[in-house]
């Protein structure tokens, strides 16, 4: 499939402001929750969970945690 230069240049343009948007995002997600309260820290000793952690992240997902049985559960959310 051939597009434009016009095309081309359009989508070029298009990526470069979502990738600018999706920084914004991570970066604002890696201060605090948006439109969360901080209620607090732990710290993890289990590297491999802060490596997930990290990792999801990285891709764009909030984490969601809860707590049952006085264990603290992690989810990564899209």
């Amino acid at each position: 499939m051939k597009i434009s230069q016009r095309e081309a240049r359009r989508l070029k343009k298009r990526v470069k402001e979502l990738e600018l948007l999706h920084a914004q995002q991570r970066r604002l997600w890696g201060a605090e929750y948006p439109g969360g309260v901080s209620l607090g820290s732990l710290k993890l000793s289990r590297e491999w969970l802060m490596g997930r952690i990290e990792a999801a992240r990285l891709l764009g997902h909030a984490i969601i945690i809860t707590e049952s049985e006085n264990t603290l559960h992690f989810y990564a959310m899209k």
